[in-house]
């Protein structure tokens, strides 16, 4: 399968584990921090950079959408994910490289840009790298980067608060998606989208949920 956005250039979001502060001092900056300090994790969310990590991207929502929850029959993967401009991000924990959790962005011909296939892996769910809101905000940032002003995504109604928490607003009322309801939102920045009962309608437009693998 194809690398798709392995090769953009847009900037990577780096947040910290707590426990790299140490004595009490505040947490080191992204750019001192030392990967052999004592529970000196932290969290580099990026496009897939290679193949080994777009695999591992599919993988994490693989576990979480078709087995775990089984929103889905064989696989998750669908056309959007075929698309060059579909950008497969990754939460990728340092120093150890693994995936923590996977997210992509996708874009309709009109331009309006979706977020979904939200997912933590199971072994970093109650970490404090917070991996789930570091990687909207990563989709956010590369959304935001390529001039977009509408970005828009389908979350699972039970974790809707929480991307509230985060600055999302909901647009419309609930939609069922793959026999799950689910709502339509956006983070505050972006603009409403023009004709919100034909947008809630989307076939196919995947959800976004926030915690996700073994749901």
């Amino acid at each position: 399968m194809v690398a798709t956005g392995a090769g953009r250039r847009t900037p990577a979001v780096t947040t910290h584990d707590r426990d790299q502060a140490v004595g009490g001092a505040p947490a080191a900056s992204p750019d001192s921090t030392a990967p052999g300090q004592p529970g000196g994790r932290s969290l580099v969310c990026r496009i897939a950079a290679s193949v080994e990590e777009l695999n591992a991207h599919y993988s994490v929502r693989e576990t979480s959408f078709v087995r775990h929850q089984g929103l889905f029959a064989g696989s998750d993967v669908d056309d959007f994910d075929r698309d060059p401009r579909t950008m497969h991000l990754v939460a990728v924990c340092e120093p150890t490289g693994e995936v923590a959790g996977a997210v992509r962005c996708y874009v309709r011909d009109d331009g309006v840009w979706f977020g979904g296939r939200l997912v933590v892996s199971q072994a970093f769910r109650a970490s404090k790298l917070k991996v789930a809101p570091a990687l909207v905000r990563a989709a956010e940032e590369h959304v935001r980067a390529t001039g977009a002003t509408t970005f828009l995504a389908y979350i699972q109604c039970r974790y809707v608060k929480l991307f509230e928490h985060i600055g999302w607003v909901r647009i419309g009322g609930e939609v069922e998606y793959a026999g799950t309801p689910h709502q339509l939102m956006r983070p505050g920045w972006s603009d409403e989208p023009d004709g919100v009962a034909e947008t809630a309608s989307l076939g196919g437009s995947p959800p976004a949920d926030l915690r996700a693998a073994g749901g």
